[in-house]
């Protein structure tokens, strides 16, 4: 959990204490700080306040390496000072990451990884779908996997997967929060070294604190095949079929095939390219609905103009469509969402140390449900890695 990265975090730190005087370096440190300018702070449809504000990020990690444990921690705390917000001038957010290997024979081995947030203004964008709210939350998200390779070119996962987010206002908690929980067993084979072929069976169940019908269990059963085309051209295909129950006695099960799609092409050392699209049922965001039908694309352009100068690009789309006969409330109708992330950044190396960057995003939201925005954000950043 967040709390088990926290205390390795602060191991680490007072281990390395006395080493320090040897002149090893142990952590890695960066700091980002950077002024942005906010149109749509509060992510509504008319009277919109904008602000400037500015914005300090720091990164502090750590990884141990060993002859069969790889172990790395992330803490990422942020300070966001705005300039012309009403209520509040100061958010402080807070980011912490473990990452483990362990190797326990050449042919088992476990990862773990761990992701902790807390923050004060929210726009966590989750598969694409914004969930907002009007408060600050907790979120933590767990995946471990066990690996057994019974054959050279043959391997079993075996994983699980838990994630919880809790709102600190009673009004947004007594609805949203919830913990999902996901267990799986995946079995894989490189039929020849460029293709990979899978097949996998899933268990997930989803419990609100306040169960007004939402709850459901899937059962997922799908095939995958990933593929490498040539040193340039990577790709993966995975679906299969996803069965869903709701809690609500008034709702019946579902069923839809599912499928991800995804390549990455690197057609020059500089350049890197990479896009997909999935489609999947999933929970629903909006409290009136058990469930929501979420088709999404996305696309990512990375290129190096010289060694100093770098150029990123990425964009997501994302139609989530609600149907009312999988509503929890009365009058409910047919209902569509869209979602649109547009964002670019451009970074120029100083030096091994300093650097700077300008970033620019935009953000479409349009709903039959909940309340439309737009949002443009710009921001001139420095940043110093020691």
């Amino acid at each position: 959990t967040g709390l088990t990265a926290l205390m390795l975090l602060a191991v680490f730190a007072a281990t390395d204490i006395s080493q320090a005087a040897e002149g090893r370096k142990f952590w890695q440190v960066q700091n980002r700080l950077r002024v942005e300018y906010d149109d749509n702070i509060y992510q509504t449809t008319d009277n919109t306040v904008d602000s400037v504000k500015l914005i300090d990020d720091i990164y502090l990690g750590r990884t141990m390496v060993r002859e069969q444990t790889f172990l790395g921690l992330k803490y990422r705390p942020s300070i966001v000072y705005w300039f012309d917000r009403p209520s509040d001038d100061l958010d402080l957010n807070h980011e912490l990451l473990l990452d483990l290997n362990q190797k326990f024979t050449p042919q088992l081995s476990l990862t773990l990884k761990d992701r902790f947030l807390i923050q004060e203004m929210p726009e966590l964008i989750d598969n694409g779908t914004p969930i907002r709210a009007d408060t600050g939350y907790t979120y933590n998200d767990v995946v471990a996997a066990l690996n057994y390779r019974f054959r050279p070119a043959t391997d079993l996962d075996l994983s699980g997967r838990w994630d919880m987010i809790r709102y600190d206002e009673d009004a947004q908690s007594t609805v949203y929060d919830n913990d999902r929980l996901v267990v799986g067993l995946s079995l894989n084979h490189y039929v020849v070294p460029e293709t990979q072929v899978s097949g996998d069976i899933r268990l997930e169940d989803v419990a609100y604190d306040t169960d007004n019908g939402r709850d459901s269990e899937s059962y997922y059963l799908g095939l995958g095949v990933a593929q490498t085309f040539s040193p340039n051209l990577l790709g993966s295909l995975r679906g299969g079929y996803q069965f869903k129950q709701f809690s609500g006695s008034t709702l019946e099960d579902n069923d839809s095939p599912y499928a991800d799609l995804a390549l990455t092409w690197v057609p020059a050392a500089a350049t890197r390219v990479s896009a997909g699209l999935g489609y999947a049922m999933d929970s629903s965001y909006t409290a009136a609905y058990a469930n929501q039908e979420r088709l999404q694309y996305f696309a990512t352009l990375a290129h190096d103009f010289t060694a100093k100068i770098a150029w990123y690009l990425s964009g997501n789309f994302t139609d989530s469509a609600y149907d009312a006969k999988e509503s929890v409330v009365e009058g409910a109708v047919d209902a569509d969402e869209d979602f649109v992330l547009i964002s670019t950044r451009v970074t120029y190396r100083l030096d091994n140390t300093n650097s700077l960057d300008f970033s620019y995003s935009y953000t479409d939201f349009s709903s039959d449900i909940r309340t439309e925005y737009d949002r443009s954000r710009v921001s001139v950043g420095w940043r110093v890695q020691i």
